[in-house]
């Protein structure tokens, strides 16, 4: 499946027609992957491109980084960006600008970027509080998760255009079947296959295809953090579509939102919270990206104007004489408002409809307490309508009473789902009873739900309690790096990956020198703040795929895939450099500040993951023996190759 998947990517891509970053915007992308990439020579590539430059003076210039000082410099605008949002900024300019516009005929392109820039903004706004991601990362995933569909349309835009318009209710999910059989192919395998031939890491392309297919999901997948992307994603979705739906489909948008908050339990306020900081960000964005878009909606308009005036706020009753929502089906124009007014005299909120079809649709949009419906409704009955409302998950728990024609009890429409017939013409103090009745059962329907919503809730809340204390277990309170079990764990995944695949892997062992004379010096707190300061410059300048972790007292573990040897000497001598770089200041005077890395690579000496950390302890061993501020690569037992401050190379026997 693989091997047809890849096949048919090639077959596409020979066309030459696929979206792609083109000129200076790849180069640039294939530098940001190389090891021995630098700061001036990704800004003078970058100046080649006078609207690429253009667009990050906006970035760094912008709400966004929240800098009060303007930036003019491109240098200084890619140092202080970094090269994670770099990146983010070179893929959405290059491949928006290129493609706002083309000729498939129904594929509405303003409306697909302007989603796929909700996306982005939602997935960086959730996942910002699980250090297991880079926003800006996720960022870049939901801005490109819906590539496929871009490049079906830029390939196949006739052909495409069918298919849209023969399917044109099908949501993004189902439209993968058609796809695969004109194409061979969906806009799923064809996105996550495109971004791979990118150059994006395997985490994202994997965590695309789990959120957006479950078809094209790894299921020997080792990396947990797969699935914990995909629901990222998938849940970034659907905050686009309510922040990007038209007045139709409003309301069901917002209602999915809810609807997943509390089961997640959260409370409505973390919600709106939630989704009014992810507007904000997508409108910055917009104007960045040059998207057309409206204003950012807020969430408190939205979710008002999906139900009816008055829908909303109208509270469930206490009682049997509460407040009630009671929709009234009647084809009888003469009758109608009469019940009506019985109803609202009765201090109910009313919504009329003249047939079926109409009664269905408000039912499902207001949500009423009672329906009460005529027999004989035009369109669909009112038997049909019990049939159909019973069939729903809100349509279970109404109250429906059927008016009849004299029979005060008809069999065939409490076979059908009623609760209770009326006969006609309707008596007030009938009417009343039904009501009572219908009244006493809504109320206990809703203790009986707010009983299940606390059961509920105080599972949600022993979930994310469970959920934080397993981060916290995982991760380190001084620099919110993960910590040593966290690092042993993710070593034997990727270790095992790596050993099927017949991948390289390296690992990098960081100590700081002279740890203890700064605490005594300089006291603790800036003991403190050098071991920040020597993590948050690891975990800027280590690559995309590398795991940065503090697995105890002043030590660090990098566990970099498909890095070898070379490899691995040219990152960690950068690393070393940035840190002895640092400019790390008590009371005005310098801190001296410098680390020993010791490498090691998967081998025929480190042949399991205990091995390999024994052997980059070893090196940082040697590394302190040949004067500290080094790199030491192991190579034997006995003999380390150190890199010594200078670049040259020297050998210290560990005796």
């Amino acid at each position: 499946m693989i091997a047809a998947a890849q096949s048919r990517f090639h077959e596409i891509k020979a066309s030459g027609e696929l979206p792609s970053p083109t000129g200076i915007a790849l180069a640039l992308l294939e530098l940001m992957q190389r090891d021995d990439a630098t700061i001036p020579g990704i800004a003078r590539l970058l100046q080649g491109d006078p609207a690429l430059s253009g667009r990050l003076l906006k970035v760094v210039n912008s709400p966004l980084l929240g800098r009060r000082r303007p930036i003019a410099s491109v240098a200084e605008a890619v140092l202080l960006t970094g090269v994670q949002t770099l990146r983010q900024i070179v893929l959405g300019v290059s491949v928006v600008s290129a493609y706002r516009n083309g000729r498939c005929v129904a594929f509405d392109y303003q409306r697909f970027w302007s989603h796929s820039l909700a996306t982005a903004a939602a997935a960086k706004v959730l996942s910002q509080t699980d250090r297991r991601f880079v926003p800006e990362e996720t960022f870049t995933c939901g801005l490109l998760a819906g590539i496929g569909r871009l490049a079906l349309a830029t390939v196949y835009p006739a052909t495409y255009a069918e298919v849209l318009q023969a399917h044109a209710q099908a949501t993004r999910a189902t439209l993968l079947v058609p796809e695969r059989e004109r194409f061979l192919t969906d806009h799923v395998e064809l996105g996550t296959a495109m971004l791979a031939d990118w150059g994006l890491p395997a985490l994202h392309c994997g965590a695309i295809g789990a959120a957006y297919s479950p078809a094209h999901a790894d299921e020997d997948e080792d990396d947990a953090r797969v699935p914990a992307l995909a629901r990222y994603l998938h849940h970034a979705q659907q905050f686009a579509d309510a922040i990007t739906a038209g007045e139709r489909d409003r309301a069901t948008a917002i209602a999915v939102l809810v609807q997943r908050s509390a089961a997640e339990g959260r409370a409505i306020a973390q919600l709106e919270a939630q989704f009014d900081g992810i507007g904000a960000e997508w409108l910055e964005w917009s104007r960045i990206l040059e998207i057309p878009a409206l204003e950012a909606p807020r969430f408190e308009e939205l979710s008002h104007a999906a139900l009816p005036p008055g829908a909303a706020n109208t509270p469930t009753p206490t009682g049997a004489e509460g407040r009630l929502r009671v929709l009234l089906a009647d084809d009888d124009a003469a009758a109608r408002p009469v019940l009506a007014g019985l109803l609202e005299r009765a201090g109910h909120a009313v919504a009329i409809a003249g047939n079926g079809r109409d009664a269905m649709r408000q039912a499902m949009e207001w949500l009423p307490h009672i329906v009460i419906a005529g027999r004989d409704l035009p369109q669909i009955d009112g038997l049909s309508l019990c049939r159909i409302l019973r069939d729903t998950r809100h349509g279970r728990y109404l109250y429906i009473i059927v008016l009849t024609d004299g029979d005060d009890a008809s069999p065939e429409a409490i076979d059908a789902g009623a609760d209770d017939c009326l006969p006609r013409p309707v008596e007030p103090r009938a009417l009343a009873a039904r009501l009572r009745a219908g009244g006493r059962l809504v109320q206990l329907q809703g203790e009986i739900e707010r009983e299940h919503d606390e059961i509920h809730g105080y599972l949600a809340d022993l979930a994310v309690a469970n959920r934080r204390l397993e981060q916290a277990t995982l991760t380190d309170p001084l620099t919110g790096l993960p910590n040593r079990r966290y690092a042993m764990r993710r070593l034997r995944q990727i270790w095992s990956g790596t050993a099927r695949a017949g991948a390289a892997l390296a690992c990098m062992l960081v100590d700081i020198d002279h740890f203890k004379a700064i605490n005594e010096t300089y006291g603790h707190a800036q003991g403190d703040r050098a071991l920040c300061v020597v993590a948050d410059l690891l975990r800027g300048s280590a690559r995309i795929d590398d795991e940065v972790c503090r697995i105890g007292g002043e030590e660090f573990l990098l566990i970099c895939a498909n890095s070898d040897a070379h490899a691995a000497r040219v990152t960690a001598e950068r690393l070393r450099d940035s840190v002895a770089r640092s400019g790390l200041e008590h009371e005005g005077k310098p801190v001296p500040l410098t680390v020993s890395i010791g490498v090691a690579v998967q081998n025929a000496v480190a042949t399991d993951p205990d091995h390999i950390m024994s052997a980059a302890d070893e090196a940082v061993h040697q590394a302190k023996l040949g004067g500290r501020n080094r790199v030491c690569l192991f190579t034997t037992l006995t003999e380390a190759s150190q890199s010594r401050p200078d670049g040259r190379e020297s050998t210290a026997d560990p005796g």
